[in-house]
Formats: C-alpha cells, structure tokens, sequence
C-alpha cells in the first residue's frame, strides 16, 4: 500500500502544473451558483479524457455531474465532492476554485491505479453550494445519487490544517411583507407601509438575541424595500439565515425569529409570506475513522496538523 501511495503522490505533481491552471482559470472566471456552466464543462471534460465515464445533468441540475472509474470491484463506492460556484461581488472567495483542482487531482491521480484497487471512484460535481441563489445546496438536491456511495470527503481550503471540522445548521428564510401603496406627501393614513414591517423585523430580531442560546446567529439584509421615496413600499423583502449548531436547536432559534417577522406584520398592518429560499443545510458529522486515516496520511507527507475548532459556517456537505 505503501507503494501505491507514493506513485499516486508522484502523478499528482506530474499534474500539478495543469491543476494551477485549472483553478487558477476557474477563479478568474467566476460563476454564481447553478450558472457554473464553463467550470462544469472543463471539470467533466478532464475526467471524461482520462476514462471516466461522465453523467451530466445528474438531478436535473444543468451544471451538475458525477464521473465514475471502476477499478477491481464495484464497491466500495468512494465519492470526491468538487464545488466550482462563486460568491456575488468577490468571485471565489470562498476557494471553490482550489476545491475542485484539489478533487480533480486526486480522480486523476488515483485513475492511474484503480485497476489494481477493489471499488468504484465517484466524482460529483456539486453546484450552488453558496445559499444566496434560489433553491441553492446542490448536494441537497442530488442527495439520491450521492447515497449510492459508501464514504464521501472534500478538502476545503482553510488558513489551517485540521481533519477533523464541524459547522452549524443553516436556514435560510425569506420574509416577504405586503402593505398598500400611497403617496408619501397624500392620504398616508390610507398606506401599509411594507418597509417599516421590515424594519421593524430587524428590530425585534435584536430584541431576541439576548435571548438566544450561545452559537446561534441570524443575520440577513433587506432585499426588497420600495421604488421610490414618495411612495409608501406595498412590498418588501427580507432574505437572513439562521444558524445553530444543532437541528433541534435550529428549528427552535427559526420560529422564534418568524414570529418576529409575524408580530411586525401585526403591528403595522401589513401581510407577510414565510418560505425557505434555499435547502436547509445540517450540520456536518465527521467519520472519526476516516478523519484518523486521512490525518495519518497527511502527517507522513509531513504536513503540519492543527487542533480542531469549532465553525462557524455552513455547507450542504452536512
């Protein structure tokens, strides 16, 4: 085993060069979630080349895949996530792009010996994993094909090195209020102000925080707020997450912070709609043996282990 392991680690810098170019290529073309058209096309086209065998399209998704190289047996089934979708604003700056050239290399390089391997090696390409875009969590999605494999990692970049990680549950909630509109200089007492609903969500949400267990965050932006500054907004939009570490936690904080929403729609007369705009993410629970395995293997590269930490950020790897 010990063999294999070094002949890998030697093809994978005979890539390297064309694993920098990748990434380096993808971040200088950032794609916003289930939009990751170009990433998707290259990512698939360098598996395809080197024997995969290539689905597009998995779940529906236009900008999903998932690539397959059978070796001595079908199972075990192992699956390597690649995530290729940017951030509004500031690209990759989450380093999807290093996620997939780092995924990429290591399909590559273990292709070269699968043959002498018992299992299967799976690639999925995963889009949206960033919740801003509707219906975003790819992973969530395509959940029915990423069962059929027994193990599946990632490697996300970090300025530490750790294997074992954890996160926190994620909602994403969307509140839209519905008033009337009037002119601001005119009849006013006839208007429902949907803005003032919005505003005063905000308000009760900070009222709530003092009392929300410790770990729990909610955090969002007024999306939607009127057309114009003599009209009094019939609509307005409000898009937050809340986050917990766990999911029991997590629906209890969501409640609480909707009926801040309901209790301000109350109070100025105005509707508001409830819905999620994006999958719930769970927070992520680590395969301690897995986790045990790859930190040996790291060490004798020798790379630098950290002490784990508690996150703070959420993902659809959960």
């Amino acid at each position: 085993m010990e063999g294999l392991k070094s002949e890998v680690s030697a093809i994978i810098d005979s890539l390297g060069e064309r694993l920098w170019e990748i990434s380096r290529w993808i971040h200088d073309h950032p794609e916003l979630g289930y939009r990751e058209f170009e990433a998707s096309r290259l990512l698939a086209s360098e598996l395809e080349r080197a024997g995969f065998e290539v689905t597009r399209g998995v779940a529906g998704l236009p900008t999903a895949f998932k690539a397959e190289y059978r070796g001595g047996a079908e199972r075990p089934r192992i699956g390597l996530m690649a995530e290729y979708d940017a951030l509004p604003g500031v690209g990759h700056g989450c380093g999807h792009n290093v996620i997939s050239a780092i995924t990429l290399g290591a399909a590559l390089a273990l292709s070269r010996i699968m043959k002498r391997l018992p299992g299967t090696l799976v690639v999925f390409g995963t889009p949206a994993e960033e919740a801003y875009v509707e219906n975003a969590g790819g992973k969530i999605v395509m959940l029915d094909e990423i069962k059929t494999v027994d193990a599946a990692m990632m490697f996300h970049p970090s300025t530490r090195t750790t294997a074992i990680c954890s996160n926190l549950c994620r909602e994403a909630l969307e509140f839209e209020f519905l008033g009337r509109a009037v002119h601001a200089a005119g009849e006013t007492w006839r208007g429902v102000n949907a803005l003032e609903a919005a505003m005063l969500t905000f308000t009760a949400i900070n009222a709530l925080r003092q009392h929300l267990k410790p770990g729990i965050l909610v955090h969002g932006i007024i999306a939607e707020g009127g057309e114009a500054p003599n009209i009094i907004p019939d609509r307005a939009v409000i898009r937050l997450y809340v986050r917990a570490k766990t999911p029991e936690e997590l629906k209890e904080a969501s409640e609480r912070v909707k009926n801040c929403a309901r209790g301000a729609a109350i109070a100025t007369g105005a509707e508001v709609k409830i819905r999620n705009y994006a999958n719930t993410y769970l927070n992520m629970i680590t395969n301690t043996t897995l986790a045990e395995a790859l930190e040996r293997n790291l060490r004798a590269l020798g790379v630098e282990i950290d002490e784990p930490r508690e996150g703070r950020g959420s993902t659809d790897m959960g």
